[in-house]
């Protein structure tokens, strides 16, 4: 959904991207960051070091949306790199979601998250693979989990059981996704 307004981040965006770009830092050691923050976010999880926690999450955002930014500013757009991001986004959400477990988060919630982000980003790709351009097709895309586990972080340091009922909420909007993007992908292809 935040994918609809990519014009307007962009303005804040592309400036910051053109500035990494000039410190000569490569779009593939940026995705690589996000994953290490991911993996940071997850022993913070582990020890319930839950600002911190945050902090990595936040971090990790900022380094996927900033990939993409940079390989366009260099020119450096690739089907390596789109592989390699595609590839360890998965990496990254698996441990963001799974970190979870270590909230308080209920497991039954984590595990189905889980699984029905998979599926969302599997039945994008494979949309893709088909020849239809999926991006924007759903509720809750990568942006809007990466948000929605900020929130549940920040909330479960506050009141655990408001923490997960926005995990239910956030896995509410992941299957309507995810029906959505399975719906739009058999009526392209009837």
């Amino acid at each position: 959904m935040l994918s609809k307004f990519r014009r307007y981040f962009a303005k804040v965006v592309d400036p910051i991207a053109k500035y990494i770009a000039k410190a000569g830092v490569s779009p593939n050691i940026l995705t690589v960051l996000g994953v290490v923050s991911s993996a940071i976010y997850l022993v913070f999880a582990w020890y319930n070091a839950l600002v911190y926690a945050f902090i990595m999450v936040v971090l990790a955002g900022f380094f996927d949306v900033i990939d993409g930014a940079v390989a366009r500013v260099l020119g450096k757009v690739s089907k390596v790199g789109e592989f390699l991001d595609s590839t360890l986004d998965r990496l990254s959400d698996a441990m963001l979601i799974a970190g979870l477990l270590f909230t308080g988060i209920n497991g039954f919630l984590v595990i189905s998250l889980l699984i029905f982000s998979f599926l969302v980003s599997y039945v994008r790709a494979k949309g893709e693979l088909l020849g239809l351009k999926m991006e924007g097709i759903g509720l809750v895309e990568r942006a809007e989990r990466i948000i929605f586990i900020s929130v549940i972080i920040i909330t479960c340091m506050v009141n655990l059981l408001i923490a997960n009922v926005i995990a239910l909420i956030l896995l509410i909007l992941t299957l309507i996704t995810l029906i959505d993007r399975v719906f739009f992908v058999l009526k392209s292809l009837i």
